[in-house]
């Protein structure tokens, strides 16, 4: 039965990204498995059940992608820059994604709602790091409020698929726009400095 959720899983995630949640049904599942309906629902009780395991699955296969790596070189500000480059290497998975999004808060928006707090939960927990490490590296601000400061980096994230989707921005435009916000909104006197002067920005 594990195996069989496993390959349920699977395809379904894998007909969600090339189709479409809404387009995508239990028979569609089903045909492409070679499964009864009985079957399937002797694992899943229902679609939104499917939907929620997936996204589980997503989420905690990249929470660790979310971290800032030790080993890399540079401060935090570098780091900032290399998780930008990364997500834009990526923009069109990025976009595909955002797209899921939005089908997922259009025709499932408890599930979306459960997921988007989900996924500002583990931001959190990254970008306390992070503003911690670059305290401590001398290139963050030592007096702002780590709690609230937090919240509203995460918010801003979380806040994409609006503006990609309502106000056609491109993905590159909107990382570089959140990068530069949230540095400038971190650092301080020391890593305004070096941003500006490494990274052109002035």
């Amino acid at each position: 039965m594990a195996n069989l959720k496993e390959q349920i899983l699977q395809t379904a995630a894998q007909m969600f990204w090339n189709i479409g949640i809404r387009r995508v049904g239990i028979d569609d599942i089903c045909n492409e498995l070679r499964i009864s309906k009985r079957t399937f629902y002797a694992v899943f009780k229902t679609k939104n059940e499917l939907i929620e395991s997936i996204l589980d699955e997503h989420r905690m296969a990249n929470k660790d992608k979310r971290r800032f790596d030790d080993n890399n070189k540079g401060n935090m500000i570098d780091l900032l820059f290399s998780k930008s480059h990364l997500l834009k290497t990526y923009s069109k998975e990025s976009e595909k994604l955002l797209h899921i999004e939005y089908d997922l808060k259009k025709y499932y928006p408890e599930l979306f709602e459960k997921h988007i707090d989900e996924m500002r939960q583990d931001w959190q927990i990254v970008v306390l790091e992070m503003l911690e490490k670059g305290i401590a590296q001398g290139v963050f601000r030592d007096n702002m409020d780590l709690n609230l400061m937090k919240q509203l980096i995460s918010d801003i994230f979380s806040q994409t698929m609006i503006y990609f989707h309502r106000k056609k921005i491109s993905w590159v435009v909107i990382i570089d726009f959140c990068i530069d916000t949230v540095i400038r909104v971190v650092c301080n006197e020391a890593g305004m400095e070096y941003y500006l002067k490494k990274y052109n920005k002035a």
